[in-house]
């Protein structure tokens, strides 16, 4: 008799889907929490992709030694409110996301230097339906 060896590679799944994290963005009351969720569904499909995926990171956040990694998909959005607490002064969000703060100089600094980022974020705002 032959036997057969089973090998059972136990792999974490990770499910956390776009209507868990907007109810998290909720419960920190995050301001605009339509838009923050469209920029977590454009920048990593809500952690199904790239950084959300390997690092928990929902947003893309990084320093300069690289993509920050949270242990959680709510500790990167309990990050994201105190950055937004940091950076937001109130008006039009996005237009606040295209310059969070001045340098010296008087040039922008953005969340994210592509003009396209925020015709993108616009369409993904338009197509989601938070019933």
């Amino acid at each position: 008799m032959k036997k057969i060896g089973i090998l059972i590679l136990i792999l974490p799944l990770f499910s956390f889907t776009r209507k868990e994290c907007y109810e998290e963005i909720l419960k920190h009351d995050i301001k605009h929490p339509k838009i923050v969720l469209a920029q977590a569904i454009l920048e990593t499909n809500v952690g199904t992709t790239g950084v959300g995926k390997t690092h928990y990171n929902l947003f893309g956040f990084k320093t300069k030694n690289g993509y920050i990694k949270f242990n959680s998909y709510e500790e990167s959005i309990a990050y994201y409110k105190k950055w937004q607490d940091k950076y937001y002064k109130g008006g039009d969000y996005i237009e606040s996301l295209k310059c969070l703060y001045k340098r010296r100089d008087g040039t922008c600094v953005a969340y994210n230097v592509h003009e396209t980022y925020y015709i993108k974020l616009r369409r993904v705002i338009n197509t989601l339906k938070l019933d």
